[in-house]
């Protein structure tokens, strides 16, 4: 899994950056998940469904989104580790 960071200009020239989360799936296809879970079969899917950007919102991505290919001098995976809200409950590693 990859993360994308992807501009969104708004009708009321405000600008925000969204996360969109890149899956490879074993048939060697990428979906797309957003933030809040939802997932997406490719970019058109994204852009006809999805719940965060309204019919005026505009997105820029990297012209050959949503590739994981990556090459050169690229940052190491992140390990998220996922950590419980109570109090005093912490994971043991």
């Amino acid at each position: 899994m990859y993360s994308q960071k992807i501009l969104v200009s708004h009708k009321d020239k405000r600008f925000d950056w969204i996360t969109l989360f890149l899956v490879c799936t074993p048939k060697r296809s990428v979906a797309i998940v957003d933030h809040e879970g939802r997932d997406y079969q490719d970019l058109d899917d994204f852009r006809a469904n999805n719940k965060l950007l309204s019919e005026d919102d505009k997105i820029t991505l990297p012209r050959d989104f949503p590739s994981v290919e990556r090459s050169g001098n690229v940052e190491p995976p992140r390990l998220w580790l996922l950590m419980p809200i109570r109090k005093n409950s912490y994971p043991t590693l």
